[in-house]
């Protein structure tokens, strides 16, 4: 534990946070639980869509704000309400003294908040970011209004002059459409050994009525477009012939897709939490995600916890745990349904492959990618930055 004369204190904003799940809530909570096992004091700055208490500390020490706000988009979209509640809670947040303060992503309202705390305290700010491609609602005319307001909040985020920094190179090279120049890579990251023991006893193929000669590949995601869910529906159309279960856990408005497929091997396990996930993965073969956009993949850290191989586009986090094909599968990034088809098939028939692939990314995101190198790695960026 380092003394108070080197104890820092962090203000880190995430538009959303726990419990509402995602990649970048997960990123948010695992570096806040670093920093402070590491000595410091964090604070998270969130919005508050789940009705949760306004201000608490965490049992790991984490401050959190949650502001009020319009939960838009079932949340997905958080917008300010500005009322007496919210300012008293800013200025709380305002008098504060800060040593950094790190902003999750370009594109929230609440991002600019991030940006204004920074330039109140007299420290530069650093974005984080999370994805590799534009936001999508796989609708053409939204997503031009989409892609024209990434720009716009972009350009204004830009005038607070901030540090830019990414979970993945896939999210650095994608801050090159916004002019953007990255300083650092924090990796999004798992406790790999953490994740895999703390398992529940649920046993997925007992409970389902699973063979134990059948093949299950698991989906861990939210059900929307951008995952790839009517792709990964159709493709399991194709494998009516093949014994392959196809596992799914996440939550989202293609529910109704999942429900309406008709097909005996496709299953809906609804949220899980972490320990069921766990779980799921250690019992599964193969994961499957042909996602069109990534930050830097949770879940592909998770399946390599649990020495689960992954059948997964290129996206964030691919080049890091898939570096060739003995770690991992790629699929073409504009993969078809008979792609994933063809690749699971492949996959099921090579189970020597697979247990050579799971082995080999097990050992790599253990050694490489843990919470605490990525903190130190924060810790170190902001230093230079603030010194500059």
């Amino acid at each position: 534990m380092m003394d108070k004369l080197n104890r820092k204190n962090y203000c880190i904003f995430s538009a959303n946070y726990y419990p509402y799940l995602g990649g970048v809530e997960t990123f948010t909570r695992n570096l806040a639980a670093a920093l402070v096992e590491a000595g410091n004091s964090v604070a998270v700055v969130t919005n508050n869509t789940k009705q949760c208490p306004q201000h608490e500390i965490t049992p790991e020490g984490i401050e959190i704000f949650r502001l009020p706000c319009l939960p838009l988009m079932n949340g997905r979209m958080p917008f300010p309400k500005k009322n007496k509640t919210y300012s008293r809670m800013m200025g709380e947040i305002y008098s504060r003294e800060w040593d950094g303060v790190l902003v999750n992503t370009r594109f929230y309202f609440h991002s600019l908040e991030g940006l204004k705390t920074a330039r109140k305290a007299e420290v530069k700010p650093i974005v984080c970011e999370h994805g590799s491609a534009y936001l999508s609602l796989n609708n053409v005319v939204l997503d031009q209004f989409i892609r024209a307001w990434e720009h716009l909040i972009t350009a204004r985020v830009k005038q607070y002059h901030p540090a830019f920094c990414a979970v993945s190179k896939k999210s650095a090279e994608w801050l090159n459409t916004f002019g953007i120049a990255c300083r650092g890579v924090l990796s999004n990251s798992i406790d790999a050994a953490t994740f895999r023991e703390s398992a529940s006893v649920r046993d997925f193929r007992y409970e389902l009525g699973i063979s134990g000669d059948d093949f299950i590949m698991c989906f861990i995601g939210r059900y929307v477009p951008e995952k790839g869910i009517v792709k990964l529906l159709d493709a399991m159309k194709q494998l009516d012939d093949v014994p392959i279960k196809l596992l799914m856990a996440g939550a989202g408005p293609l529910k109704g897709d999942i429900d309406a497929c008709g097909l005996s091997s496709v299953y809906d396990l609804g949220r899980l939490q972490p320990p069921d996930v766990a779980a799921l993965m250690c019992q599964s073969d193969l994961m499957c995600l042909p996602t069109r956009s990534e930050g830097f993949c949770t879940s592909l850290l998770e399946a390599a916890a649990c020495s689960l191989p992954s059948l997964i586009t290129p996206v964030g986090g691919t080049d890091e745990l898939i570096p060739s094909d003995e770690y991992g599968n790629l699929l073409p990034q504009d993969c078809t349904a008979v792609d994933v088809a063809n690749a699971a098939k492949r996959l099921y028939e090579s189970p020597e492959v697979l247990r050579r692939q799971g082995e080999n990314a097990n050992r790599l995101v253990s050694i490489e990618y843990s919470w605490k190198n990525t903190a130190s790695k924060y810790v170190e960026l902001n230093s230079r930055i603030q010194d500059e």
